[in-house]
C-alpha cells in the first residue's frame, strides 16, 4: 500500500510542479495571443506576430499549418521535430503538448509576446490548449467554414461553438467571421471579452499590392487591428507585414517555362474545403483564359474529396482539364467523372516528374494550374519541383 501512496504522490506533486512552472513562464508573456479558425491560422499568425516586431515588441510564434515552426524575435524560424520524425518531410503527429514547450522557450528567450496557432481540431482539447496552456490575453477566430466536420461537426454551426471554446475571459476577440458572430458575442459576453468585428472591405487595395504573395485582406484587417490594440503606427504595422515571411502553403502564382510552353502554377493546395475553393478561386479565376485543376486526395480525407468532388459538379466549373494525384483518388473521380468525361487524367501512384509532364501535356499554352485539395504529402513535393524551375509571377 505505501508503494501506490509513494507513486501517487510523486506523480501528483510533478503535476504541480509541471503546472505552476508553466504559469511562471506565461505570466512573464504579457502578450498572449491565440489564432484559432477554419482557414489562415497560420498566415493570420504570422502577420500579427510580424506586427508585433515591427512595434518594438519582443515576438515569438508558433505556427502548425503546412510546417510546425517556431519563429524568433528577429523573424528567423526553426522546424518543431515531432515524436518519430527527423526533418519537415516527416510531420508526424501533432499534441498540443507543443504549446508548453513553446511558452516556456519563448518566456526564457526574454520574450515579451508569443502569438501561436490554435494545432488542436477536438473541441475538449481546444478548450484545453487554450483555457489550460495558452490563457490567451487576445483571441483571435479568422472564420467558420466546413470543414473537419467529421471532429467538429456535423454542422458548421457545430464548428463555430468548437472554435468560440477558444474565446479567452477577461481578454479581447478579432474575428472576421460575420454570419456566427452572433455565437461569439455571446459567448465573449459571458466571459468579459471585448469582441472586435473587422472585415477585409476596410483594407486598402493599396496595402494588399504590398505582398509578394496572394494574401487575404481579412487576415490583413485582423492583424492591424491587433496593431490598433497596442498602439503601433498603422505605417509601421504594414511596413511589418510586408516584410513578413509567408507560410509555404502561402498562396503564389509562379510562372514556368517549359515543354515549350509557359503556364502559371498557383499553389493554393491549402484550399482544402468547398468555402475556401471559392474564395481563392474567385480571386484568380480571371486571371487566365484556360485553367488546369490538380487535385491532390488523401486516403484520410475521403469526405473531403467527395465534398469537392460535389462542389466541381455543383458550379459546374469551366476547366480545360482536371489531373488527380495522391491516393485514395476515386473518392473524387468517381463524383466529377460523369461531368468532366475525358478531361480527367488519373495520377494516383505517379511520380512528381510524371506528374509535372502530364499537367505540360494536358495545358494549352499560357493556361492557368490551380493546385487545391490537400497540401501533404505529395501537394508539398509537386510545388517545391515547381518552384525550383519557376519565376515568381505575382
Amino acid at each position: 500500500m505505501w508503494q501506490f501512496i509513494l507513486m501517487t504522490s510523486s506523480v501528483l506533486a510533478y503535476w504541480l510542479y509541471e503546472k505552476l512552472s508553466l504559469a511562471r513562464a506565461r505570466d512573464r508573456l504579457r502578450i498572449r495571443i491565440h489564432v484559432n479558425g477554419t482557414r489562415g491560422k497560420s498566415s493570420t499568425t504570422r502577420l500579427i506576430a510580424a506586427v508585433l516586431r515591427a512595434g518594438g515588441i519582443k515576438t515569438f510564434a508558433k505556427v502548425t499549418g503546412t510546417l510546425p515552426v517556431f519563429i524568433y524575435d528577429d523573424g528567423s524560424e526553426v522546424f518543431i521535430p515531432r515524436p518519430g520524425t527527423r526533418d519537415f518531410r516527416e510531420h508526424g503527429l501533432p499534441n498540443i503538448n507543443e504549446y508548453i514547450k513553446v511558452i516556456r522557450a519563448a518566456a526564457e528567450l526574454g520574450g515579451e509576446a508569443l502569438v501561436a496557432e490554435c494545432m488542436a481540431l477536438r473541441p475538449d482539447l481546444q478548450w484545453t490548449a487554450e483555457h489550460a496552456m495558452m490563457k490567451s490575453t487576445v483571441g483571435v477566430i479568422t472564420n467558420v467554414r466546413r470543414d473537419h466536420l467529421d471532429v467538429m461537426g456535423p454542422t458548421v454551426r457545430d464548428v463555430a461553438l468548437a472554435l468560440a471554446s477558444t474565446i479567452p475571459f477577461n481578454g479581447h476577440l478579432i474575428t472576421a467571421e460575420r454570419e456566427y458572430l452572433p455565437i461569439f458575442q455571446t459567448v465573449a459576453d459571458e466571459r468579459n471579452t471585448k469582441v472586435h468585428y473587422v472585415t477585409g472591405d476596410s483594407v486598402d487595395p493599396s496595402i494588399m499590392q504590398g505582398f509578394s504573395y496572394i494574401e487575404h485582406a481579412d487576415n490583413v484587417a485582423i492583424a492591424l487591428k491587433v496593431a490598433g490594440l497596442f498602439d503601433i503606427p498603422h505605417d509601421v504595422a504594414i511596413r511589418g507585414m510586408h516584410s513578413a515571411k509567408p507560410d509555404p502553403g502561402a498562396l503564389k502564382i509562379l510562372r514556368v517555362n517549359d515543354f515549350g510552353k509557359s503556364i502559371h502554377f498557383v499553389n493554393a493546395f491549402a484550399a482544402n474545403d468547398p468555402d475556401s475553393f471559392r474564395v481563392i478561386w474567385n480571386l484568380v479565376r480571371n486571371r487566365f483564359d484556360s485553367w488546369i485543376i490538380v487535385m491532390n486526395c488523401r486516403e484520410d480525407r475521403i469526405e473531403r474529396s467527395i465534398q469537392l468532388g460535389e462542389l466541381f459538379v455543383q458550379d459546374m466549373l469551366d476547366v480545360h482539364g482536371l489531373v488527380v494525384t495522391g491516393k485514395a483518388v476515386s473518392a473524387f473521380t468517381k463524383v466529377v467523372e460523369p461531368k468532366y468525361m475525358g478531361k480527367i487524367v488519373d495520377c494516383e501512384g505517379c511520380s512528381v516528374e510524371e506528374v509535372y509532364r502530364a499537367i505540360f501535356e494536358l495545358a494549352p499554352n499560357g493556361a492557368g494550374v490551380f493546385g487545391m485539395g490537400n497540401m501533404v504529402p505529395f501537394g508539398e513535393l509537386l510545388m517545391e519541383f515547381i518552384t525550383e524551375r519557376a519565376e515568381n509571377a505575382g
